[in-house]
């Protein structure tokens, strides 16, 4: 029984110093935690080593518009542009007429007795009020009366400049009578003579 005893304590002491104890590799897992704490260490110091991104530019400003204004109504047509009223001057002694269609839009009657010229401005429906000649050096705007028969009335003497204005401006000059259309005549030499045949002795 000693004898066995020897023989397996000194087997086990064999064993033992014959057959250390294996090192056991570290496991997977424990790899893998270590190589992402080294990453982790890592980018926080390249993270910290990188400047600040650039801050983002401001918003282009603001640029108050002024308000639409509605455009207002088309300027007037100018007489010196307009087309001439239809029509044509009529002459005889003492009387220009410019007629349209046999209906007679405008006259200059000589009065020798008053040396005065009457303007008459037939169709104007205003009971009174003015006849406005422009021409391309005078304009003027006359006192009207008017006459049942005739029309609206003005009166001018017959060396008022008014009426050589008339006589000789370029082309063409306009009627404009309370109560009554706009006309634009032709200056034609109908109108000078009338005037001369009231200035005459």
């Amino acid at each position: 029984m000693a004898g066995l005893v020897r023989l397996a304590a000194s087997f086990h002491s064999r064993a033992m110093k014959s057959n250390p104890p294996a090192r056991h590799p570290a496991t997977p897992w424990l790899q893998s935690a270590g190589a992402l704490a080294l990453i982790g260490v890592l980018g926080s110091c390249s993270e910290a080593t990188l400047p600040p991104p650039p801050a983002a530019p401001p918003p282009p400003p603001v640029i108050a518009t002024a308000p639409t204004v509605p455009a207002g109504p088309p300027p007037a047509a100018d007489w010196r542009e307009a087309g001439f009223t239809a029509g044509e001057w009529q002459w005889q002694p003492g009387l220009a007429r410019f007629t349209s269609g046999g209906a007679v839009l405008f006259s200059l009657e000589c009065r020798a007795a008053t040396r005065t010229v009457r303007l008459v401005r037939p169709g104007a429906t205003a009971a009174s009020g003015a006849i406005e000649l422009a021409t391309t050096t005078l304009t003027r705007p006359l006192p009207a009366a008017a006459e049942p028969a005739a029309g609206l009335v003005a009166e001018l003497p017959a060396g008022d400049p008014l009426l050589d204005a008339m006589a000789f401006s370029r082309g063409r000059f306009s009627v404009e009578a309370s109560g009554a259309a706009p006309l634009v005549l032709p200056a034609w030499p109908e109108v000078a003579r009338v005037v001369e045949d009231c200035r005459r002795p």
